[in-house]
């Protein structure tokens, strides 16, 4: 009974992970209307891109960590 009325009002536990994780899912499809148009020397562009910024973010890491050694 109580398991049922905790069930009612919280929703199940399908229903909360589809609530946490449709923001999510929504960017990705924003994303992917952007980047079905691009051509395949385009999306190769964009990895390198995405490449580099994930390495300028790795450094910014690795210099806070040697400051706080």
């Amino acid at each position: 009974m109580i398991q049922q009325l905790v069930t009612t009002v919280l929703g199940s536990k399908f229903e909360r992970d589809v609530r946490n994780i449709q923001p999510i899912v929504d960017e990705v499809l924003r994303h992917e209307e952007v980047l079905v148009d691009f051509s395949e020397e385009q999306l190769k562009s964009q990895t390198e891109k995405f490449r580099a910024r994930i390495r300028e973010r790795i450094q910014a890491l690795e210099d806070e960590l040697n400051e706080l050694k």
